[in-house]
C-alpha cells in the first residue's frame, strides 16, 4: 500500500470517528460547583461527587515567601512545616495527629502542605460525617497556631543528620543554640521564642 495523502487522511478521520463512539460522557460533564462568599470575604467553593465517602478539604491563602517581613522566606517556611504541630486548643504534641486519623484522614496528617512565593496552601480529607469538626480543626490551625521555640525546632531540624552512635552527640545537642534572625518572634499568647 503506497503512504498517500488520501490514506493518511482517511486514516485520521476513522481514528477521530473510533474515539468518539467510545467517549464516556460522564468524563465529558464537569462537576456541579457552588459558591458562597462568608461574611468576612472568604470564598467558599463546593463540588459535590458522591460517588466517595470523603471530602476533601483545601484551604488555599494569598501569601506566600514573597510577604515574609524576613529575609528570604525562612519564616513563611518554618510556617509551612509547623502549622498542624500544636494550637492553643491542642497543646500536645500527637494530639491533632490523633484528631486527623479520626476524622478519616489516612496516616493523621495533613495531606497537603505547599508553600511557594504567593501562597500557601492546605488540605485534608475527611470522612462526611466529620466536616464539622475538621472545618473547626483547619480554622483553629489558622487562627491560633503554637509554634515550637526556635532551639527545639532547630534541634529537629538537625537530628536526621546526626550520627545516632556518635560520642559527641549530647555536646552536639548542648551546643545546637543557633542565634537566629527570627529570635524575636513573637508567639500568639505574646511570648517571645
Amino acid at each position: 500500500m503506497k503512504c498517500t495523502y488520501k490514506n493518511i487522511i482517511t486514516i485520521m478521520y476513522s481514528t477521530m470517528l473510533c474515539c468518539s463512539l467510545y467517549a464516556d460522557e460522564n468524563l465529558l460533564q464537569l462537576p456541579n460547583i457552588e459558591e458562597f462568599t462568608l461574611n468576612n470575604g472568604m470564598r467558599v467553593l463546593f463540588s459535590q461527587n458522591y460517588d466517595y465517602p470523603t471530602v476533601y478539604c483545601h484551604v488555599y491563602i494569598n501569601s506566600g515567601k514573597l510577604d515574609d517581613p524576613q529575609k528570604g522566606g525562612a519564616l513563611a517556611e518554618i510556617v509551612e512545616l509547623s502549622i498542624a504541630e500544636a494550637t492553643e486548643k491542642y497543646p500536645k504534641e500527637g494530639e491533632i495527629k490523633e484528631l486527623m486519623q479520626s476524622f478519616g484522614d489516612d496516616g493523621g496528617r495533613i495531606d497537603h502542605k505547599n508553600i511557594n512565593e504567593y501562597s500557601l496552601e492546605i488540605g485534608s480529607y475527611f470522612l462526611k460525617e466529620d466536616i464539622n469538626p475538621g472545618m473547626e480543626l483547619f480554622a483553629e490551625l489558622l487562627q491560633r497556631p503554637l509554634y515550637p521555640s526556635k532551639d527545639k525546632f532547630w534541634i529537629s531540624l538537625a537530628m536526621p543528620f546526626i550520627p545516632k552512635k556518635n560520642m559527641y552527640n549530647k555536646w552536639f545537642l548542648s551546643k545546637l543554640h543557633l542565634n537566629h534572625l527570627y529570635s524575636n518572634i513573637t508567639t500568639s499568647k505574646g511570648f517571645k521564642t
